[in-house]
């Protein structure tokens, strides 16, 4: 009986320990699991950016090749991050890539297919099942939430008194249910 090659996908991040990448890491490993296949994570940080050094784990992109994945997954928003990289700079970065069966999250890189992440219907659907289900009236977000607040939230809140608060401690999110 001849064995079945198990997959090899790669997955192209900046980080995993920021941000919404906080969030989508778990559900990458999830899908690796429930695909059966192996995974190599490549987060390499911003494209050209010049912040603490960072630019420097650019160089791990170069291991990225048809030599040791079968696929790749980019989250090509998340390397332009503080506007790092144009969208053209980020489709030409990709263009070393592309003998690669590739799918690009949040961006287009200019081949293959694009999966969207709708940060605007999650954070409506979010704050309305707080709100709808928990009954919470006071909510406080900061830090990178606060532009999903600035386009979800709203929209969400017709005809919801509700109270909002942005407190000073750093990289949270909590609410609160009022008696």
């Amino acid at each position: 009986m001849k064995k079945i090659k198990r997959p090899t996908i790669g997955f192209l991040t900046a980080n995993l320990n920021l941000g919404a990448s906080r969030v989508l890491w778990p559900g990458i490993l999830d899908a690796a699991e429930k695909g059966d296949v192996n995974l190599i994570t490549f987060p390499g940080g911003r494209l050209y950016s010049s912040e603490d050094y960072e630019n420097q784990r650019n160089a791990i992109f170069d291991l990225i090749s048809t030599a040791n994945l079968d696929g790749l997954v980019s989250w090509a928003s998340a390397l332009s991050g503080a506007g790092t990289a144009t969208p053209e700079e980020i489709v030409q970065f990709h263009q070393r890539y592309c003998s690669l069966p590739t799918v690009s999250s949040a961006s287009s890189i200019g081949y293959g297919p694009m999966v969207s992440i709708d940060g605007y219907q999650g954070m409506k659907s979010l704050v309305s099942h707080l709100i709808d289900v928990h009954g919470y009236r006071r909510i406080s977000l900061e830090d990178d939430l606060d532009v999903l607040f600035s386009v979800g939230v709203p929209m969400s809140l017709l005809g919801n008194p509700i109270r909002f608060t942005f407190p000073p401690a750093q990289n949270s999110l909590f609410w609160q249910k009022v008696p």
